[in-house]
């Protein structure tokens, strides 16, 4: 059978970029069941990874208002924790409406962790925006009270950490083994929990998120998926975005797609590391990327709609 991995952004499992509460992210995660359910039905197998920028965020934020009652929580766990977190929703969300279609299927959600290099250059440049968007006088108090850096981003400043690359997605071998069982593997939660690895071989987290693309581009690439799905807040890739001469792409190759790159046509902070991601995967292995919209990654991989990459 045919298997797609979907890559669901965290900002995609808000109900609005302001309204971080959990059961609003359980409604839009049973909305985003029915459509995996759907490719099920219809012979494709899943896998699903997520992002959790606002999410980590919030829990870090939490943990910093009660640092006076109880332990600040460190970076790494609160990747881990927001992996359980969300992982725990898309379970029950996705059993629940397995058995509405009266298929055994199963969801399982596991703890990943991802590789990184200590030295990697991101850790002095820290720009992926986590947490939630916070007002003029409370970034002014975290910058003075944490030394948080914060960064501009679609709806105002949120806190920016640094962003390292995978080198290596560590649980790969049991998601592989979960996969050809037939559960529905919930991974790679946050791009995976960052971990480096000293020279006795042991492993100790890091304070950073990994962009999810990326890992979920890589752990594609390991798994040889068929398809790598990358949804969004837009239906199609476009080029001369926002201008009069925008236009859509319904499918691209990589030198097309390289050579918009050289143009600048994609935006760095957006759509630009999802088409790398995507390119690095559709380079490596003979299968489909698509971007599209999150309404509608069930009828991109079954109908064609979104943009596709090919090589």
């Amino acid at each position: 059978m045919p298997c797609a991995l979907i890559a669901i952004g965290g900002n995609a499992l808000l109900k609005d970029p302001f309204d971080g509460s959990l059961s609003g992210q359980y409604q839009t995660i049973a909305k985003t069941a029915k459509k995996i359910v759907n490719l099920i039905k219809h012979g494709i197998d899943v896998i699903i990874t997520h992002g959790n920028g606002p999410q980590v965020g919030y829990a870090l934020y939490r943990s910093n208002l009660a640092q006076d009652k109880v332990p600040v929580l460190p970076f790494d766990y609160a990747v881990a924790d927001t992996q359980g977190v969300i992982g725990y929703m898309f379970v029950n969300a996705l059993d629940n409406e397995l058995q509405k279609c009266n298929l055994k299927h199963k969801a399982m959600c596991l703890m990943t962790r991802v590789l990184v290099d200590k030295d990697d250059s991101a850790f002095l440049h820290q720009d992926k925006p986590v947490g939630p968007y916070l007002e003029d006088g409370l970034i002014a108090k975290y910058k003075e009270q944490y030394n948080w850096n914060f960064i501009q981003d679609t709806h105002g400043l949120r806190r920016a950490v640094a962003s390292p690359s995978p080198l290596e997605v560590i649980e790969e071998p049991t998601i592989r083994k979960l996969h050809k069982e037939g559960f529905i593997v919930i991974c790679c939660g946050g791009g995976g929990v960052p971990v480096i690895k000293d020279e006795n071989g042991d492993y100790s987290g890091v304070g950073a998120v990994v962009d999810k693309d990326r890992t979920s581009s890589l752990l594609a690439r390991q798994l040889s998926c068929d398809y790598l799905v990358i949804p969004t807040s837009v239906p199609k890739v476009c080029i001369n975005f926002g201008k009069e001469n925008q236009e859509t792409l319904d499918e691209i190759n990589i030198s097309q797609a390289k050579e918009y790159i050289e143009q600048g046509q994609f935006a760095k902070g957006s759509m630009l590391p999802k088409i790398e991601a995507i390119l690095d995967y559709v380079t490596e292995v003979d299968g489909k990327g698509i971007i599209c919209s999150i309404d509608d990654f069930d009828n991109a991989i079954l109908h064609g709609s979104g943009t596709t990459f090919k090589r």
